[in-house]
């Protein structure tokens, strides 16, 4: 085999690319090279490729000897290595982020079924604000569970502006129920983003996935 750099040759004049540009589009240097690598770091580009023994070195190629040949071939690797994993390690970090915001918007509100007439609603937990006044429920239903008065009534107010009555006891289970979805929607982003830190194809995860309903 011949070990040649090489550079593309123009589709309709045949010049190589390293002498004028190619005005006609890039044709492979000869018929029967083969090509180990196209280092693109240089321009024009560089072909590292093999011709068969015997042929004619194109126009624009240069024979070198195989220990150049391998060391140049190698170096270019290494580099696109270095490379595609930085391309990946971008990749895997963009995801996370998009991860932690569907899990931000998914946290930001929670479907119940309260049935009867009111069927699902959604209880917002935007900000601050919203669970303090959860919070502050869920202190006020378990005292008046723990006195004995589980039936006493309560509202919610949801976020299609319905109030709910319902007892003490069962705005403790919505909340409960609430808290639950949370616990879920965080483990559901940290098994997402597990998968993609663990993947060599992340974009092949569909991060849409996976979540609670």
């Amino acid at each position: 085999m011949i070990h040649v750099i090489a550079y593309y040759l123009d589709a309709k004049d045949g010049r190589p690319a390293n002498s004028s540009p190619l005005r006609h589009g890039p044709a492979t240097p000869h018929p029967q090279i083969e090509i180990d690598a196209v280092d693109r770091r240089q321009r024009p580009a560089v072909i590292l490729g093999k011709l068969p023994a015997g042929a004619t070195i194109p126009a624009g190629a240069t024979q070198i000897a195989e220990s150049e040949y391998r060391e140049q071939l190698e170096d270019y690797r290494s580099w696109r290595a270095k490379r595609d994993a930085e391309t990946v390690a971008r990749t895997k970090a963009d995801m996370h982020r998009q991860v932690d915001a569907l899990r931000d918007e998914k946290l930001s509100r929670y479907q119940h079924n309260f049935g009867g007439e009111h069927g699902k609603l959604s209880l917002q937990l935007r900000d601050s604000d919203d669970r303090t006044n959860w919070l502050t429920l869920d202190s006020a239903c378990t005292k008046l569970i723990a006195a004995g008065s589980g039936d006493a009534p309560v509202e919610i107010r949801t976020e299609e502006n319905v109030t709910v009555s319902i007892t003490a006891a069962e705005a403790y289970a919505v909340i409960a129920s609430m808290a639950g979805y949370g616990q879920q929607v965080m483990k559901a982003s940290w098994q997402i983003k597990d998968a993609i830190s663990q993947s060599a194809a992340p974009t092949e995860i569909d991060i849409e996935q996976g979540w609670p309903e």
